[in-house]
């Protein structure tokens, strides 16, 4: 049965918002799209780093498939970016190991290419939003599931990943504020200030999925949005969210790392 149109749904008051970024993007469709009043179109690349922002040659392809989205977007659209989770829990680290390198220049790498990327989107005339890097969930003795095999090819604990991780996101909001680029911050609730790491409320129920519990991350990100001044995205009950969805393919992390 052909549902309705809804005209509300539509309407050109609606905030049209563009998110690019990596697998943690799931949690949009899922679970914060139905609850604020916005247009999403989602562009989700698994294994999507700020360090690969720059190369057109990449293992997950993420610059091309971005760009080919912003290409096609008015620029009135929001552009809504989440990165940076890859790099803190395995790029920085495994580069810095393997190359001879330090953390903090490949940490400096990752946040120039981010910030070069994000900087390119305002001269477009994006209204840029960028939300902070997740928390790394994957715990110090878990050596099961595909993700967690990967990132055990770094020394670093998870209380150092996480530490990056707080660092990183620290360093992106300074950065956004000095472009008055709009910082969403939705890890800092996150952190168990008595452990170190995430809370536990926030790591999945499948210990096999190293993504955010949908239900915990989702209510922060809602509360996060709806909380915007002049969002548009205060009242879900107006008119039902309308989320598109374009995924590239799982790739191999240790090859985007490369």
């Amino acid at each position: 049965m052909r549902r309705p149109f809804n005209k509300r749904a539509w309407a050109p008051s609606r905030r049209r918002i563009v998110a690019l970024g990596d697998s943690h993007l799931e949690v949009i469709p899922r679970y914060v799209a139905p609850r604020v009043t916005a247009m999403f179109d989602i562009v989700q690349v698994w294994g999507a780093t700020a360090q690969g922002l720059v190369n057109p040659n990449s293992s997950t392809d993420a610059l091309r498939l971005f760009q080919a989205r912003l290409d096609r977007a008015p620029r009135w659209q929001t552009v809504l970016l989440e990165l940076g989770e890859v790099d803190c829990g395995f790029v920085i680290w495994y580069r810095a190991e393997k190359k001879g390198l330090t953390v903090d220049d490949q940490l400096e790498v990752s946040l120039g290419n981010y910030l070069g990327f994000i900087d390119r989107q305002v001269a477009s005339g994006f209204d840029v939003w960028v939300m902070s890097a997740p928390l790394p969930t994957i715990g110090d003795a878990q050596d099961w599931g595909e993700v967690a095999n990967l990132r055990r090819m770094v020394g670093a604990t998870q209380s150092e990943r996480t530490a990056l991780t707080l660092r990183y996101n620290e360093l992106l909001q300074q950065a956004c504020l000095a472009r008055r680029v709009r910082f969403i911050d939705v890890s800092s609730e996150q952190l168990d200030l008595a452990t170190g790491i995430i809370k536990p409320e926030f790591v999945h129920s499948d210990r096999l999925n190293h993504h955010l519990d949908d239900s915990s991350w989702g209510d922060l990100i809602v509360r996060e949005l709806i909380s915007l001044p002049e969002s548009e995205l205060a009242d879900s009950r107006l008119a039902p969210a309308v989320c598109r969805r374009r995924s590239g393919k799982p790739r191999n992390a240790v090859a985007s790392a490369r």
